[in-house]
């Protein structure tokens, strides 16, 4: 090859864009940490690094649809198996003029007596870490007489407020393992598909500050993607028949809550463990003569 000639490598690579180059180089460097051998360590479940909790949503208290009798057996659950962390991913309460009619599915009306139906209804919590955000139906004693219902609820129940529509709470294992847990409560109707609006949801959480779970209310419905974008996301489900608002959309009720069991490993080993258990309420079968 005579001085100054090019090698075949270096024409094909001076031919190529710089941009393309540079994607190629990109794929190389992945596909060379794809093919890396990883140090995975799964982790055994002790009692150190478990952490067990249950999730609730929707419980509507003031709607002739209510459903604090199903609330009370889950609870009797938690109870039995010492599970004293508890999460509600919002509408507390069935709230005031959310939809034309609401309030001829409505037992107790305005603030004052839905406070007084959930503190008369809901499963005693004493001894539990009890954990909240408000929903649309919460807010809507906020937006119509300014009344900071998240406050005023925590004040009247003695829970932990933790935000409007979303709330973020970080778990602690006993060995110092750290669990972030995202509550949100969200707008608009169900999806064609259930596990649309979880997908789109997680989608839009910034890649930097994605929790290790995500508990989704306001759509009734129970769902679980074990793994997208690298979040466990679940719809929490609810604590209210279906109304005669949710027949005409038509949507169904899930009603039930969730006990959760994770066990965290060194998130350098790239691995964790969930478990998950939904627990049912069905209606009774009609008879038709």
């Amino acid at each position: 090859m005579k001085k100054g000639e090019l090698t075949l490598e270096e024409a094909q690579r001076q031919s190529v864009p710089k941009e393309t180059q540079k994607q190629i180089e990109a794929l190389q460097t992945a596909l060379n940490r794809m093919q890396e051998a990883r140090h995975y360590i799964v982790p055994v479940k002790t009692k150190g690094n478990t952490l067990r909790f249950a999730v609730i949503s929707d419980t509507h208290a003031g709607s002739l649809y209510e459903r604090f009798d199903a609330l009370e057996s889950f609870f009797d659950i938690l109870r039995h198996e010492k599970i004293i962390d508890v999460y509600h991913a919002g509408d507390v309460l069935d709230g005031n003029k959310i939809y034309r009619g609401q309030e001829y599915e409505q037992h107790a009306h305005g603030v004052r007596r839905q406070l007084r139906t959930l503190k008369e209804k809901h499963p005693d919590t004493t001894g539990m870490n009890y954990r909240f955000i408000t929903g649309n139906h919460d807010y809507s004693f906020d937006r119509q007489v300014d009344v900071g219902i998240g406050e005023k609820i925590a004040e009247e129940t003695g829970w932990q407020y933790v935000g409007r529509d979303v709330g973020w709470v970080e778990m602690v294992t006993e060995d110092g393992h750290r669990l972030n847990v995202g509550l949100y409560h969200p707008d608009g109707g169900t999806a064609y598909a259930i596990s649309y609006k979880s997908q789109k949801l997680v989608e839009q959480i910034p890649g930097g500050r994605k929790p290790d779970l995500v508990f989704i209310g306001h759509y009734h419905k129970a769902d679980w993607l074990p793994r997208y974008r690298n979040v466990n996301c679940f719809q929490a489900g609810c604590f209210q028949s279906q109304t005669l608002y949710m027949a005409r959309k038509p949507t169904d009720a899930h009603v039930g809550g969730w006990i959760i069991e994770a066990a965290l490993g060194d998130r350098e080993h790239l691995t964790a463990r969930v478990k998950a258990e939904f627990i049912s309420f069905y209606e009774p079968e009609e008879t038709h003569e």
